[in-house]
């Protein structure tokens, strides 16, 4: 009884620091000056994945509404004229763990704005994911 009553207080902990771990991300990532994207991604199947984490930058630069965000892919978001080179910038993320690419991503008005993304791969609990920096320029 008593290894059990300390185990829950240990979980207790763990999920309180877990708890402050996530606030302090969320703080720095939504008080820096551009947009971050991560998403989860299949070489094997070449699927891309919708984002699974924006930043408060992004809705503001792109004028969708958080919620359509999360439910949108960066193929989604780079203009038609541009996605030839999300074929090169794939291919270097998956052998390289990082890339980096210069295009137009479109807003919600219709205009679009140029970026340079900024992308490493990474695990993150065991699923390979995707954080992107996305730099106006």
């Amino acid at each position: 009884m008593k290894n059990r009553i300390k185990n829950l207080l240990q979980t207790r902990e763990l999920t309180r620091e877990s708890f402050h771990l996530k606030l302090k991300c969320e703080f720095i990532v939504n008080n820096i000056d551009e947009m971050v994207f991560l998403y989860r991604v299949n070489y094997l199947k070449d699927t891309l994945h919708e984002f699974t984490e924006i930043n408060d930058i992004c809705v503001k630069n792109t004028g969708y509404k958080k919620e359509n965000l999360l439910n949108m892919k960066l193929t989604d978001l780079v203009i038609k004229e541009h996605k030839l080179i999300l074929n090169s910038y794939f291919t270097e993320l998956e052998s390289t763990d990082t890339a980096v690419i210069e295009v137009k991503i479109m807003k919600k008005d219709g205009t679009s704005i140029p970026v340079e993304i900024n992308s490493k791969t990474l695990n993150l609990n065991c699923e390979k994911m995707v954080l992107s920096v996305v730099k106006n320029i």
